[in-house]
């Protein structure tokens, strides 16, 4: 198992149970709104009762919150394994969890990042790639040039914007290609790539 795998593999795993119900919640969120998810809608799509919901759950607002949890542990250690290959000259892929993640959890990411209002998860996964960036430079923002962060926001918006449009085309680019390209724009600059 590959290290950024073993990290992710650290966090609390959900049980058969759990799984069904965030199934269930994530089929009826594709289409929906929160606010027109019933815990009933939940647990008839499950095949579960109401108990079996509220013994691991307090609300769908409960839920909601630990299903962004889990995705935003992942995106701190992807995040932070990112930045160490790239800063470290090492191939990006590596620093990624493996093709069979992103596969089992695609329709969970394309309902979290691909519907706006959704999620909180891609403003997260933003903040923690301007973290993980600014601590690399050690840099303090309240006290650095203005210009930091305008720098630390576009590679941000960048990276995320891209990971969010190999997602909605159901990753169709491999992910050794979608890897390299976003290297090689975090190294040479997306003009560079248009140039050659």
């Amino acid at each position: 198992m590959d290290k950024s795998m073993q990290e992710l593999s650290s966090f609390s795993k959900t049980n058969e149970i759990e799984n069904k119900i965030i199934d269930a919640f994530m089929t009826l969120y594709a289409d929906n709104p929160i606010e027109k998810i019933s815990i009933k809608m939940i647990t008839d799509l499950s095949n579960l009762n109401r108990g079996t919901f509220y013994l691991h759950y307090l609300d769908i607002y409960d839920l909601l919150d630990k299903i962004e949890a889990y995705f935003y542990n992942i995106t701190k250690v992807v995040a932070k394994n990112s930045l160490n290959a790239l800063f470290n000259d090492q191939l990006l892929l590596e620093a990624l969890p493996n093709m069979g993640f992103y596969k089992k959890h695609l329709c969970y990411y394309k309902v979290l990042l691909c519907n706006k209002g959704k999620s909180n998860l891609e403003h997260l996964m933003k903040e923690e790639i301007k973290n993980k960036l600014s601590q690399y430079y050690q840099k303090d923002l309240k006290k650095d040039h203005l210009l930091d962060e305008y720098a630390l926001e576009y590679f941000a918006a960048a990276t995320v914007a891209t990971i969010i449009h190999w997602i909605r085309n159901d990753m169709i680019v491999p992910q050794r290609d979608i890897s390299k390209l976003i290297q090689d724009f975090s190294n040479n600059g997306v003009l560079h790539f248009f140039e050659g």
